[in-house]
């Protein structure tokens, strides 16, 4: 499903041409190293817990790929840990990871061969160094696995699989535990299947708060369905949804606006999910990954290819919407980006490709390296707006808004690992032009994300302190 739709487009990898890099990227790579991720793998998907721990799922480049790797950062992804996924029965392939902290993480296996046992919510202490299946979470049967695994904290979880027994009016098999996953216990309630070609679509879903999306798949193009819980998987409803088969990502700025997409067919909500519609939209939306910019309404970005038909690097990348998805403009373009996690408008990481067989394992990975804004100024109005010295010895800085009547409202500064460091609310001055002296003296060297709010809408500027 979405990991062959990955792996059949990332097949272009191995003939094109290096990764590529802007002058002033809003991505900068990193690099996973060979111990932790090796050459010729591409992420599945990205989980960050904070500004500095984040977990990931990697598959090797291949046309029938087992998702079974891992790796984590605990520093904001300057070194990488990980490995293969130890206790996973052969035959098992990994449809989502669901992280609270550095140590403690789920995962949720499923079947792709018939010999596979075993299926099941996965979980480590140690982080990711030994893996130990929750029996009571049971999927047993012929058609029983699990589709996505989420823990809200560190008590509190939900798994949610397909019908089991498999037909048509069958309940979905869905867990709930409040004990870490020590016991779980499986719904009474749960949904039932809209017919016996529907099933669960694995690892798709999205989490806001204590309410949970997933999606359904439908085996014969009669429409996948939006399942989604208010109070952590103890409740469900189902709605329909404009996608025939495979809801690929969902992404929500907020509890009642959202958006789905299946490739380049993209569907909007302004309900909750209650009700989707399909969305007419302009410019390069990117079919691997979507997810919303936290605080920023209507904001979302989206990475991988623009095109149905990749032909170059040129054609990956990421793009940003700020208008709820009816309009998207290229962020960086040159880049394998394949999935996408934000946690804030200066914090978020993207997925990649770690280089073709054979060769030094490079890369794998993107951080942000901007502040996301709602609104873009002008280029005229973002070229009057200046900051010197920088970089600052002293940590001292001006701000200089060189065009009449801008005015700031707001400053917002960020560390490299996100962290807000500075912030300041401005009255308007009966000035032309403004100066505004920024003050970071008290702190070490280093990078630093300043986000201006003004009249004229949100701009942001690199701080270095040496």
């Amino acid at each position: 499903m979405k990991k062959l739709l990955l792996s059949l487009a990332c097949a272009l990898l191995t003939s094109v041409a290096a990764l590529g890099q802007g002058t002033n990227p809003f991505w900068l790579a990193q690099n996973f190293g060979a111990n932790a991720v090796p050459a010729n793998y591409l992420v599945e998907q990205v989980k960050a817990v904070n500004a500095s721990t984040v977990w990931v799922l990697v598959s090797e480049n291949v046309e029938e790929p087992i998702v079974n790797r891992y790796a984590r950062t605990t520093d904001g992804g300057n070194t990488w840990t990980g490995g293969l996924i130890t206790g996973l029965p052969a035959g098992l392939s990994v449809a989502n990871i669901t992280a609270v902290d550095a140590n403690t993480a789920w995962i949720a296996a499923y079947p792709v061969a018939q010999s596979a046992t075993a299926p099941g919510i996965y979980k480590t202490t140690n982080g990711g160094q030994s893996w130990t299946r929750q029996a009571t979470a049971t999927f047993t049967g012929d058609d029983a696995y699990p589709d996505v695994v989420h823990f809200f904290d560190a008590n509190n979880g939900v798994a949610f699989g397909d019908p089991n027994p498999a037909g048509a009016g069958a309940q979905f098999e869905m867990y709930t535990t409040v004990d870490g996953g020590t016991t779980w216990t499986r719904l009474n309630n749960a949904p039932t299947s809209a017919n016996a070609a529907e099933f669960g679509m694995p690892g798709t879903h999205f989490v806001l708060g204590n309410t949970i999306w997933v999606s359904t798949f439908s085996a014969n193009n009669t429409g996948a369905r939006l399942l989604k819980s208010t109070d952590r998987g103890l409740t469900w409803t189902a709605s329909a949804t404009p996608i025939p088969n495979a809801i690929l990502n969902i992404a929500f700025t907020d509890a009642q606006r959202g958006l789905l997409n299946s490739g380049f067919t993209l569907a909007s909500t302004n309900d909750g999910g209650a009700t989707n519609t399909a969305l007419t939209y302009n410019g390069p939306l990117r079919v691997f990954g979507l997810d919303a910019v936290p605080g920023l309404p209507n904001t979302y970005i989206s990475v991988g290819q623009n095109v149905r038909q990749a032909s170059s690097i040129n054609d990956y990348g990421s793009s940003i919407s700020r208008d709820g998805g009816a309009t998207w403009t290229n962020m960086d373009i040159g880049k394998y980006q394949f999935e996408v996690d934000m946690l804030s408008p200066s914090v978020g990481y993207t997925g990649g490709y770690t280089g073709t067989a054979g060769s030094a394992s490079t890369g794998g990975m993107f951080k942000l390296n901007s502040v996301i804004s709602s609104t873009r100024v002008s280029a005229a109005t973002d070229a009057a707006v200046k900051t010197y010295p920088n970089p600052s010895a002293s940590g001292i800085f001006q701000l200089s808004l060189g065009e009449p009547n801008l005015r700031v409202s707001r400053l917002h500064i960020a560390d490299a690992l996100g962290r807000e460091v500075y912030a300041a609310s401005l009255q308007p001055t009966g000035a032309t032009t403004q100066e505004v002296l920024i003050d970071l003296s008290q702190h070490k060297a280093g990078l630093y994300n300043l986000q201006v709010e003004t009249n004229k809408g949100t701009l942001v500027r690199k701080l270095v302190i040496r």
